[in-house]
């Protein structure tokens, strides 16, 4: 089978004026007071004292402060780099897995891909609003491989890295008539389309690993390149994150050479202008190549976005861990990762963090987790849930089989309190099937979480 192996997922987290105690599965220090230990407020509990076990947290360390006292409106201090009572697990309530659609293209122009519409879908995000070709809550993918025919003169079929298209899928199948997507774009500006992230106001930007830039596709399909000048190299992930308390929006984006730069932008639903670039992360660990079909890449990737905390997760392919630190207020270089030896094969140690913003930065799950971080296998994308959990998927990209095959293509639960929660395979096939994930609330308020299945071409979705 064709390896689509293309593997990054560092966490960064911005937590400005968080507070929160250890959860049982860290060794952060004293416990939150409770409901009100974050905000206060007259029904509130007082925190546990320093040096004692938290509520809801793990032993307490040495250097934790008490919470707020009940009644008053102080908030629970700062309790370890992690922190609050780990939220109730979504995961393991999902049983059901639907296709969604086909991710190939109905229209293929031969002068952009000879080899006809190409496959391997990656990138995958929801859309916000309704603009142009898109619908609100449309599924919106890019294919990273180009297409199945032998043309002489062209890439072989199936490269990695050669996809061109971007299309698009109603979030139900019966609306895909004969189940395929409809055509967005296709540009040798997408060369090599990883990830994709959508601005607010539908535009969608694409980090094209092969063509070496993040081009921005506008909703009625137009491709500009506004970025061009900034020092991307090979973007691999991305996150978009929205105007909000007097911080401007911004586009983070990961590299496959081992750092995460801040693109900010002027205000959504203007002319998405960049204003200001800076390299905020350097030094995780890069190894391997995309070489036709047997890449095996890995580098920070899987960018997620949380706006309740600020927080950016992303998954580090190379160590297998998932990561985070301050986002928002992380100046220029201000976290370098320490990933060891990196010239050894992955996964490779679990990092550590220098620079001014390093006290800002952990891991949260890793190979030595407990509830399955043995499993961990070239993670590589992630998604924001309703309860605050990301969820993160394998690439399997270094994956020695059991005798049952069940390491392959696991979906995990991860709490940045508790570590891992859940986990949950989702192909049963050959490994190396999932990459772009997206997850929102249907109508009732439960959790969907739809997801790129490389082994078919098609986006499934997880629900209840």
């Amino acid at each position: 089978m064709l390896r689509k192996n293309l593997v990054s997922t560092f966490l960064v987290s911005a937590l400005t004026a968080v507070a929160c105690g250890g959860s049982s599965a860290t060794t952060g220090s004293g416990g939150s007071g409770g409901s009100a230990g974050g905000s206060g407020g007259t029904t509130g509990t007082g925190g546990a004292a320093a040096g004692t076990t938290g509520t809801g947290g793990g032993a307490a360390g040495t250097t934790g402060m008490a919470g707020g006292a009940p009644g008053t409106t102080d908030a629970g201090s700062n309790g370890g780099s992690t922190g609050g009572s780990p939220s109730t697990p979504i995961l393991n309530s999902l049983h059901t897995i639907a296709t969604i659609g086909s991710t190939i293209d109905p229209i293929n122009d031969p002068a952009i891909d000879p080899t006809g519409s190409g496959a391997n879908p990656y990138g995958l995000v929801i859309a916000p609003m309704t603009a142009g070709l898109i619908t609100a809550g449309d599924l919106v993918v890019c294919n990273f491989n180009n297409g199945p025919n032998m043309v002489q003169g062209s890439p072989p079929p199936n490269t990695q890295g050669q996809g061109t298209t971007l299309v698009g899928l109603h979030p139900t199948a019966t609306a895909n008539a004969g189940g395929n997507p409809y055509h967005i774009a296709q540009s040798k500006s997408l060369l090599g389309c990883s990830s994709l992230s959508m601005l607010a106001d539908d535009s969608i930007a694409a980090t094209a690993f092969s063509a070496g830039m993040v081009p921005l596709v506008a909703p009625s399909g137009s491709i500009t390149t506004p970025f061009a000048a900034d020092n991307l190299g090979m973007p691999w992930g991305s996150a978009y994150v929205a105007a909000a308390n007097g911080r401007p929006a911004a586009l983070y984006v990961s590299n496959a050479t081992g750092s995460i730069s801040r693109i900010t932008l002027d205000n959504p639903n203007s002319s998405d202008a960049q204003t200001a670039f800076a390299q905020v992360v350097t030094g995780f660990c890069v190894s391997g190549a995309v070489q036709g079909s047997t890449d095996s890449l890995h580098a920070p990737s899987g960018l997620t976005y949380d706006p309740q905390t600020d927080t950016l997760y992303v998954v580090d392919t190379s160590s297998y861990s998932v990561a985070f630190a301050g986002v928002s207020s992380i100046p220029a270089n201000g976290v370098t990762v320490n990933g060891g030896d990196c010239t050894v094969g992955p996964p490779t140690a679990i990092p550590t963090f220098m620079g001014p913003s390093r006290s800002s930065a952990s891991v949260i799950a890793s190979p030595s987790s407990p509830n399955g971080g043995q499993l961990f296998n070239a993670p590589i994308s992630a998604a924001l849930l309703l309860n605050g959990n990301v969820v993160v998927g394998n690439a399997d990209q270094d994956l020695t089989l059991n005798d049952a095959g069940t390491n392959d293509n696991l979906l995990f639960e991860i709490s940045p309190s508790a570590g891992i929660v859940g986990m949950k395979q989702l192909d049963m096939g050959a490994p190396g099937a999932l990459f772009g994930i997206a997850a929102e609330a249907d109508g009732n308020g439960n959790q969907l979480i739809y997801f790129n299945d490389d082994n078919d071409n098609t986006v499934e979705l997880l629900s209840k």
